[in-house]
């Protein structure tokens, strides 16, 4: 299963630095928003649109328990 990392963010301050370092040193595939994925795309990074990932549904990607006991990470980071 891919690692996956979902991001959205109005001020774009540090964003392409984060994502490059998901994705080229984490190996992560991201996930994002309308603007933000634009930023991203505009960098030359690789993302997918959240409404193309969940195909128009945020109920997709509601979040769910089933991590706790999987042996999987999940890191949260909230600005400002």
């Amino acid at each position: 299963m891919a690692r996956l990392a979902l991001l959205s963010v109005s001020d774009k301050t540090g964003l392409i630095d984060l994502a490059k370092s998901l994705v080229e040193e984490f190996g992560f595939d991201i996930i994002s928003s309308g603007g933000t994925a634009n930023a991203l795309k505009a960098a030359g990074l690789p993302v997918t649109k959240v409404s193309d990932y969940s195909r128009g549904s945020r109920q997709d990607l509601a979040p769910s328990n089933s991590w706790r006991n999987s042996g999987e990470t999940r890191f949260t980071r909230r600005f400002g």
